[in-house]
């Protein structure tokens, strides 16, 4: 409950900062609701009806206008307090999730916020982009209605800033970039530039209490749609600009081979980060091991990943060893891992008596998984021992030390309990004398 009161007090100051806007203008309204008729019967008494009609016509479309965005506007203001109030139950419950486990600063664990909404972040970028969806579409839809009527708005047409060669028809003709253009570019990079910062809470908003979405797969949607939107964006301004595939193809051509022999690592790095994106052989959260290192992604970047290890030293890895290489991902398709574990007794000691002793630990150890099934094997003489070999799995990689921790505990006890010695390494040591060698040679 504590929880979703600040969520509330979010959805409260949508409604609050709307009113105060409103509020603050309410004048301005005043004024050109009274105003407003006034002119159209204005021009209607000075003889121009015509004009007066269509103004009437034009100005009933931007009020229906305006009232489906005022309501898309409170519509979507109340689905986001809702939708807000939803993850702050999440985190709720994974709070208690995590408290509720018996420790959470071993190796493997992860932090106890690790899959924690953050609120006010998801508040902030949901904000943004519904203003700046109002924006666009009041924007295109006043453009919409009043275009015709403002031959004004056309003098930025007629800027020219430059030309360029277009091929029409199988003919080459000059085609001019103009003032609209640059202005139309910007507004592309504007609204990339909005979207692909803000789009994480788009994904969380869309995606709570419909499907789970883990951590992985989240950010691999959320990577592909930047790359895309990126994409998608570029392409659109350098249509704008004047850009066409013939004439960037010699380029085009060029990059690749200087790719291909000065940059080939880069590159193929950069590939492979794609290739990490859609193939999803590691994803964020994934405890990996490479090399001699083990630990978590943390991010995936194009050109390289990040992995922090248990001591939270951060390894850049390129993307190139994850497709090229071989790696351990502890994680990808099951949680579930083994742990062998051996000991060893004195000679002389009852087989039967250690099995026993083993499986009653092995049962009295809650985290230890029934199936599949663990085992107690004697597997052998050793120099000063007789070794027995314990196989346990457990369900999490966070339980692998505390599993560990527990079993050893209870097994000491109970073998001290039963008098059963666990002997140290034995070496035969033979000391001649110097004198004695000299004798015998």
């Amino acid at each position: 409950h504590m929880l979703c009161q600040p969520v509330e007090g979010l959805g409260k100051s949508f409604y609050s900062d709307s009113e105060n806007g409103f509020s603050r203008l309410r004048y301005v309204w005043y004024g050109l609701a009274v105003l407003v008729p006034l002119v159209i019967i204005g021009f209607a008494v000075a003889g121009y009806y015509q004009s007066a009609l269509e103004l009437q016509t034009k100005l009933i479309a931007s009020l229906r206008l305006s009232i489906v965005i005022i309501l898309f506007h409170a519509l979507a203001q109340r689905w986001l307090a809702v939708t807000q109030r939803q993850l702050a139950l999440q985190n709720a419950r994974h709070k208690r999730k995590q408290a509720d486990q018996p420790s959470s600063g071993v190796e493997g664990a992860y932090p106890a916020d690790e899959n924690l909404h953050d609120i006010s972040t998801i508040h902030q970028q949901s904000h943004k982009l519904l203003v700046t969806s109002i924006a666009v579409i009041l924007i295109l839809g006043l453009w919409m209605i009043w275009s015709d009527i403002l031959p004004a708005f056309s003098v930025f047409q007629r800027v020219e800033l430059w030309q360029y060669l277009q091929l029409v028809d199988g003919k080459e003709t000059l085609q001019a970039v103009t003032l609209v253009n640059v202005l139309l570019c910007l507004l592309y990079a504007s609204l990339t530039t909005v979207f692909v910062a803000n789009f994480p809470a788009l994904v969380d908003l869309l995606s709570v209490g419909k499907f789970a979405l883990a951590p992985g797969s989240r950010y691999a949607l959320i990577q592909l749609v930047r790359y895309s939107l990126v994409s998608i964006a570029f392409l659109a301004i350098a249509n704008e600009l004047g850009g066409s595939w013939s004439q960037v193809q010699w380029l085009v051509a060029a990059l690749s081979v200087g790719l291909g022999f000065g940059l080939q690592e880069i590159f193929a790095n950069m590939v492979s980060g794609i290739i990490l994106l859609f193939e999803r052989p590691i994803r964020v959260g994934d405890t990996v091991t490479v090399g001699d290192v083990t630990g978590r992604v943390s991010r995936i970047q194009m050109r390289a990943t990040h992995i922090v290890d248990w001591d939270r030293k951060e390894l850049v890895v390129p993307n190139k060893i994850f497709i090229t290489g071989q790696l351990i991902n502890w994680t990808l398709s099951d949680t579930v891992t083994r742990i062998v574990m051996p000991v060893g007794v004195a000679y002389g000691t009852d087989t039967e008596l250690v099995e026993n002793i083993l499986q009653q630990a092995l049962k009295t150890c809650a985290l230890v998984l029934e199936d599949p099934e663990p085992t107690v094997s004697f597997v052998g003489f050793g120099e000063s021992a007789l070794e027995f070999k314990l196989n346990v799995f457990v369900r999490e990689l966070s339980d692998r030390i505390p599993v560990t921790h527990e079993l050893h505990k209870k097994i000491y006890a109970a073998l001290r309990q039963h008098h059963i010695e666990v002997p140290y390494p034995q070496r035969d040591v033979h000391i001649r004398s110097v004198a004695e060698g000299i004798l015998r040679s």
